[in-house]
């Protein structure tokens, strides 16, 4: 039955509406959550990177085992 304005509005507050809204909430601060840890994530590893490249222009010794790690990065990713 297809409900009119009159019988909305009625009954806003149906289980059904409320059902949905504590639904739409929860979706809504899990994928807050999830946003806020992937940004935090992303901003330690562009701080710890700063720390690395500026270790690594000071002695160059360190880009064989940079550039070793990533080599076997993109090996494992491909696999």
């Amino acid at each position: 039955m297809i409900k009119n304005a009159k019988q909305i509005l009625r009954r806003p507050f149906t289980t059904n509406i409320t059902a949905r809204l504590i639904r739409a909430i929860a979706v809504g601060l899990v994928t807050g959550l999830i946003v806020s840890i992937f940004r935090w994530i992303i901003d330690q590893t562009m701080q710890l990177l700063y720390r690395l490249y500026s270790q690594m222009a000071a002695h160059q010794v360190l880009i064989l085992p940079y550039i070793l790690l990533m080599i076997r990065v993109v090996l494992v990713k491909s696999f």
